[in-house]
């Protein structure tokens, strides 16, 4: 067990564990990076700029001709597009030849919807997790969407994408999943819940297969299974 009564855990991932720099800003700049589907790396850089390069040692500054401010979350789609999105409303499509187009969610720009998630799901699609208005938005990968209610979603959302076709995330009353697909604008999500699972800021698939979710509100780290068994694997 590791102990974790000191602080809370915030993170989970599977990835690099190298230390670098990109060009002339070192790593510290960094607000979010993404991998894309062939392995580059892609890099938010506290205020507004991004970086992207084949490996480590290549990285280069993108020209998107976008600001991108306040970044809460990114993933790369089947395409090999990267999604970003911010706060606000705001997502952004970068295309592998650093070509960047804006989409805003929001029907009213005065609005601020909490776009904390996002995730590439089964379908090809993206699944965005809104905090403010407890809805769950399904973006297409020409910007189009659909919109979904989904009372249990929290401001500590986490999501992740699972081996089992399912979209799983943190809810107000533990773990939930569903099964992305066709669901008609409006409609509200059908949901399985697991309770046992308290407020997870992250969670990633691991290479077993299972869901790793750094539960803050139990204070440790657990592993759930794709039958929702949970198992505390620290604390």
């Amino acid at each position: 067990m590791i102990p974790l009564t000191s602080s809370l855990p915030a993170g989970a991932a599977v990835g690099f564990t190298e230390a670098f720099e990109v060009p002339e800003r070192a790593v510290t700049s960094a607000e979010l990076m993404v991998l894309g589907a062939d392995n580059s790396l892609w890099t938010v850089i506290r205020g507004g700029g991004l970086t992207h390069g084949a490996d480590i040692d290549s990285q280069h500054e993108v020209p998107v001709g976008l600001e991108l401010t306040d970044v809460q979350g990114g993933v790369s789609d089947p395409d090999s597009n990267i999604w970003f999105i911010a706060n606000s409303g705001v997502v952004w499509r970068i295309t592998p030849d650093e070509v960047a187009t804006k989409f805003d969610l929001r029907s009213d720009p005065t609005t601020y919807l909490g776009l904390r998630r996002i995730v590439s799901g089964p379908d090809g699609n993206l699944w965005i997790f809104a905090t403010n208005t407890q809805q769950v938005f399904r973006v297409a990968p020409d910007g189009s969407y659909a919109v979904m209610t989904a009372p249990d979603v929290t401001w500590e959302s986490a999501a992740a994408s699972a081996p089992d076709g399912r979209i799983w995330y943190v809810g107000s009353n533990g773990l939930a999943a569903f099964v992305p697909g066709d669901q008609v604008d409006g409609s509200a999500l059908v949901v399985t819940s697991y309770p046992g699972v308290g407020w997870s800021r992250d969670m990633t698939v691991g290479a077993d297969g299972n869901l790793w979710v750094a539960d803050g509100g139990y204070w440790r780290m657990t592993r759930v299974d794709m039958t929702g068994t949970i198992t505390p694997c620290a604390s």
